[in-house]
């Protein structure tokens, strides 16, 4: 009944990755597939809600954190350099968020 709340199928369902892998956005312009490599709970003051990096070399750390923290491990490991997308929502009265990390595989 959340917005995105549908997210929480990756934690809930053990099968439910390797049925819905990718997360695909579509703008009038392009469509691009994003693979998902991570999920896991946060709180809602985390850093990985900070999108404010002036570099790389900023982002790597957190980057590292996306990937430490999943309670899955992706092969290979995605380069951050791909473009990543984040979708988040609200994990009930806990006040905790629940996140998913996807890396771009392709852009038409």
């Amino acid at each position: 009944g959340t917005m995105f709340g549908g997210l929480h199928k990756y934690e809930q369902e053990e099968d439910y990755l390797k049925e819905h892998p990718s997360v695909y956005i579509y703008t009038l312009s392009k469509a691009m597939k994003y693979d998902i490599f991570s999920y896991y709970n946060v709180d809602a003051s985390d850093e990985i809600y900070n999108i404010f990096y002036r570099t790389m070399e900023e982002f790597e750390p957190v980057f590292e954190k996306m990937i430490t923290r999943s309670v899955i491990q992706s092969d290979p490991k995605p380069e951050y350099s791909q473009g990543i997308v984040t979708l988040s929502t609200c994990n009930g009265a806990t006040g905790r968020r629940f996140v998913v990390h996807a890396a771009r595989d392709w852009t038409y």
